[in-house]
Order: C-alpha cells, then sequence, then structure tokens
C-alpha cells in the first residue's frame, strides 16, 4: 500500500542495563574537591564482569553527554565486582555552575552481551570503552572528531532483536536499478549487532594493516572512506561462508577487535541500518533533493569523495548511508520474493557477484542512493567509488 509503512519495529529491544548484574544507587556517592574533579564510588553486584556508564542529573534531568567527556577509572568500559570508583571532571568552559545539593550521579551496569549503544575501539592504544550517547564520547565534537574517523572505531548498536520489518522499494518509488531486486518482502532480525558509524577510513584502514605511524604527509585522505580494494582482496576469499584468511584485512580486523563476527555487514543488516525505522525512500524523507542533508552524491560532491561524517547522520546515528561510496555486503547476489517472509541470514554466500548498498558520489541520488536500491557487483575487481562499513555482534570485549 503507498501509505503503508516499510519498516515496522515491532519489539526492538530497548538500549539499557539488564538484571544479572546491577548497581544499588543506594551505594553510589560522590564528592568534589576544589579543582571540581568529582570522584563517584559504587557497588557493582553479581559474580560477572559488566560494562559501567554513569550520566549526571539535576532535579531528575540529564546534563546531557556532552558535559561527561572526561573521566578516569571505573567507567565507560569493562568493570569486575565489588566496590569501584571513578573520577569525572566537568568541563570548566561550560556557562552553567552546578548547585551540587541539586545533582544526582546515575550508574548504570550492562551485561556483557547487553552492551552499550556506542563502542569504541582505539586502534592505537587498543583500548575499548563504551558509551551511552555519541555527544559523551571525549573530544570536541563527540562522535565527529577527527580521532573517532581515523585512529580510532566507533560502532552504533543496533536494536534489532525481534523486529519484524518490511524491506524493499515503497509503491512509486523512483529508482529500481536492477529488475525486480527491490521487490517488498518481511524480514524478521534475530538479535542486536554492532555497525561502523563511519565507512572505514584510510586511517582505520591504515591502523589494522600496519603499526607503522602515519606520516604528516597521510593526514589529507585519512578521513576519506578506503576505496579501490575488492570484495574478495579484504577477506582473502570470494566466499562470505567461510572465514576469511587470516593475513586479510578482515581476518586482522577479527584478531585486533578480538570477535570472530566481523565482517561486512549482511545485506539485510545494511538496509535496517541505513533506514532505522523511516518508511522511506531516504532515512529523512521522499525527496531525492533532501539527500543533500544526508549523503554526497553526482550533483553536489564535486566527482569525489569527501571526509566521513560531513553531512546529518540518520536516527541511529550512522553518516553517509546514503551516498559517499557504494558499500559491500557480506551476501551474494540474489533476488528477494515478493510478499515472502524470511529470517535475516547471508544469501548466495559463495556466488562471485556481491550485494552493493548505498550510491556513490558518482550517482545521481534519486536513483541510486534510495534506502532499497541494490546492485551486484563482482568480488574479484577493486572499484574507485565503492568502500564498506563494519559489522560485529552486540558484545563487550
Amino acid at each position: 500500500m503507498k501509505n503503508e509503512f516499510m519498516a515496522v519495529c515491532v519489539g526492538a529491544l530497548c538500549l539499557s542495563a539488564l538484571s544479572d548484574v546491577s548497581i544499588d544507587q543506594n551505594s553510589v556517592s560522590f564528592t568534589t574537591n576544589d579543582t571540581r574533579a568529582v570522584t563517584v564510588s559504587y557497588a557493582l553486584s553479581g559474580d560477572a564482569n559488566a560494562v559501567v556508564t554513569f550520566d549526571v542529573m539535576t532535579n531528575g534531568v540529564s546534563v546531557g553527554g556532552e558535559w561527561l567527556k572526561r573521566t578516569s577509572g571505573a567507567v565507560c568500559k569493562i568493570v569486575s565486582p565489588g566496590e569501584r570508583a571513578f573520577v569525572w571532571y566537568p568541563d570548566v568552559g561550560k556557562p552553567v555552575d552546578f548547585d551540587w545539593g541539586d545533582v544526582t550521579v546515575k550508574v548504570n551496569a550492562w551485561t556483557l552481551n547487553n552492551p552499550p549503544p556506542y563502542m569504541v575501539a582505539d586502534l592505537v592504544s587498543n583500548a575499548r570503552r563504551y558509551y551511552e550517547t555519541p555527544e559523551s564520547l571525549p573530544g570536541e565534537g563527540g562522535v565527529t572528531n577527527i580521532r573517532y574517523k581515523t585512529d580510532c572505531l566507533v560502532m552504533r548498536r543496533i536494536p534489532a532483536k525481534g523486529v519484524q520489518w518490511r524491506m524493499g522499494r515503497t509503491e512509486g518509488e523512483s529508482g529500481n536499478i536492477v529488475a525486480n531486486a527491490e521487490v517488498q518482502h518481511y524480514v524478521k532480525m534475530e538479535k542486536d549487532y554492532y555497525i561502523g558509524v563511519f565507512p572505514l577510513t584510510y586511517g582505520q584502514y591504515y591502523h589494522f594493516m600496519s603499526n607503522t605511524a602515519i606520516t604528516a604527509g597521510m593526514a589529507a585522505v585519512m578521513d576519506l572512506p578506503v576505496t579501490n580494494i575488492s570484495w574478495k582482496t579484504i577477506r582473502g576469499n570470494n566466499n562470505g561462508g567461510t572465514a576469511p584468511t587470516a593475513s586479510s584485512f578482515m581476518g586482522l580486523a577479527r584478531a585486533r577487535l578480538e570477535s570472530s563476527a566481523v565482517d561486512f555487514p549482511t545485506d539485510e543488516q545494511w538496509e535496517y541500518a541505513c533506514r532505522a525505522c523511516s518508511a522511506t525512500a531516504y532515512a529523512n524523507g521522499t525527496v531525492a533533493d533532501a539527500t543533500f542533508e544526508m549523503g554526497w552524491y553526482s550533483d553536489n560532491s564535486g566527482a569525489h569523495s569527501h571526509p566521513v561524517g560531513g553531512k546529518r547522520c540518520n536516527a541511529w546515528g550512522l553518516y553517509d548511508m546514503h551516498g559517499q561510496v557504494w558499500e559491500m555486503c557480506l551476501d551474494g547476489w540474489y533476488l528477494p520474493t515478493a510478499g515472502a517472509s524470511v529470517t535475516e541470514s547471508v544469501h548466495n554466500f559463495s556466488t562471485d557477484n556481491k550485494v552493493t548498498r548505498g550510491g556513490s558520489y558518482k550517482h545521481n541520488a534519486r536513483s541510486y542512493g534510495r534506502s532499497a536500491c541494490r546492485i551486484n557487483r563482482t568480488c574479484q575487481n577493486p572499484f574507485g567509488e565503492q568502500g564498506f562499513r563494519l559489522a560485529d555482534e552486540a558484545v563487550a570485549r
């Protein structure tokens, strides 16, 4: 139906701490000193490690993640049970000072298989940190800080477990580049997953592939999406149903991130993440011109890629999913069955032609930049306007 939602987000998991581990809020206390540093003490109960995050409330309302950037100690990472403490350093440059009598600190515990929305892997130090909001990531600009585009990998947890949604193009939507490639059908997602906030950049790729320092002369391209590398080269084989070779990019990424699940997103994961529960041609509406806000394509790109994160993100905080560069998926090429109801999986994984999504700076937005647009490209050849982003299971490590 023309007005029927395509993305029906039924049963989406609320991203919050679960009861397997817990923090008694009565155990939370804080003290301040002359430097405005705030020492927060708490007790983590249970017999398992957990990820601990926090928020600061005034009159029951959060002060906002931009206040929470600077911390040290047992917070924003995996913590073992017991009495713990961390130090929070409020930004002295903020125009509002606190009346400490009205302030409460809320400390949250997350089980390792139910981690916070944002995971940050430092590709220099190999440290892993977790945050509830993109604004609370340390540094000016939060998640859009240059460091998170080059020296760290930021992944967003997508609330997908138990969701059934309608995949494919809406009636009357322009495009349909490949015949029968965008027919509507239902997909059920079985679990949450992490996906890269940005397409992988040259800076991130370099860190995964080399431990030597990045020179000043290389800095100009470090925040551009990495391109011109074939699907087969990235995994070391042409079969998405087998593990990548250890020496390939994806093999090295799995070793660095300590996860055998790191890979390209599946076709269905990609479109679900791109839509962010939208039901229109683009995540922000139906008119192609609106993608000026969300992506780089032939009408606004100047025929080249741009630093990632320069356009508006979708409702789940993901950037550059419309335009910029085509993004490779794990699936081999397949045509969905109209009206079918399927469970998210990897399709035709041994086929040489692979599903590719999202459009690019070389193509128009009206046909190629839509959420539903699917094309097939060989895994054997590199393409100058094709890149990728990483996906992983939603587990803290």
